[in-house]
């Protein structure tokens, strides 16, 4: 099992937040007033936190490194493995179909038609970003960095047969 450890979460122009940093400790406690943006960051966060399952692998095209993971896969007789990806890769080659998942996912989980309205009082772009992975809003326009090279994204392959037919499933 892979843990996450969150260091830092960052949200700049976004609803009623201007510029919200928070550095990861044992415990995070949230407090404020009426519509100050305690709900905000949190669906921010579980954006972040989501969005490798929710936009990520349904958009991803992996190519001959997958095809190739397979066939060993299935020359070894194995069931299961980890595809080790590297993340600026992966996000560069799929960009348009996970910028579209994200745009869809994000207004989708703020409740919003348009990103446009996320952005606080209509100024400028907004910015999520969870650890080294960042998420710019601009007007309806939505774009995706990951800041640290040498992030990689395991995928957890199983490798099954349905009637004689290879075939590979991606599981959490």
């Amino acid at each position: 099992m892979n843990i996450l450890i969150v260091n830092s979460f960052i949200v700049e122009n976004i609803g009623p937040i201007g510029n919200a940093a928070i550095e990861f400790g044992d415990k995070v406690v949230i407090v404020g007033s009426n519509s100050s943006g305690k709900t905000i960051l949190s669906t921010a966060f579980y954006i972040m936190l989501t969005l490798g399952r929710a936009v990520i692998a349904p958009t991803m095209k992996l190519g001959s490194e997958l095809t190739d993971e397979i066939r060993r896969l299935e020359e070894k007789g194995e069931i299961r493995m980890d595809l080790e990806i590297d993340a600026a890769k992966l996000i560069n080659d799929n960009k348009q179909a996970i910028e579209e998942g994200l745009r869809n996912y994000i207004t989708s989980v703020f409740g919003v038609s348009s990103i446009g309205e996320l952005i606080r009082f209509g100024n400028g772009a907004g910015k999520i970003k969870l650890n080294g992975v960042s998420v710019y809003l601009d007007g309806n326009h939505v774009s995706m960095t990951v800041d640290n090279k040498s992030l990689k994204v395991l995928i957890p392959l199983e490798f099954i047969k349905v009637k004689d037919m290879p075939g590979c499933t991606s599981s959490y």
